[in-house]
């Protein structure tokens, strides 16, 4: 019975007719590719952005600690000038 009902199926299928592309579609598709890896971003520039961005951080965290050391050594430099000066009146 179902090897029947498969047999009438498969004889459907056999009436189908075949259907012919759209002209260019291959051009199409093959343009749409081309469209997405135009898109796409390199490995090799992935990480060359990644590796500026932590170079950049760590300059940038070097720099601010470096100034916090700096500011710290102005305020002493600083304190011991207002030694000379007891008025904090340079010009008079």
């Amino acid at each position: 019975m179902k090897r029947n009902e498969e047999n009438e199926s498969l004889a459907l299928l056999d009436q189908i007719e075949r259907v012919d592309a759209p002209p260019f579609l291959l051009m199409r598709i093959q343009q749409k590719i081309h469209a997405v890896r135009a898109g796409e971003v390199s490995p090799v520039m992935a990480w060359s952005a990644g590796m500026a961005t932590i170079l950049v951080l760590a300059l940038n965290v070097w720099v601010v600690t470096g100034r916090t050391t700096n500011e710290q050594a102005s305020v002493t430099t600083s304190d011991s000038v207002s030694m000379f000066f007891p008025k904090n009146s340079i010009y008079e």
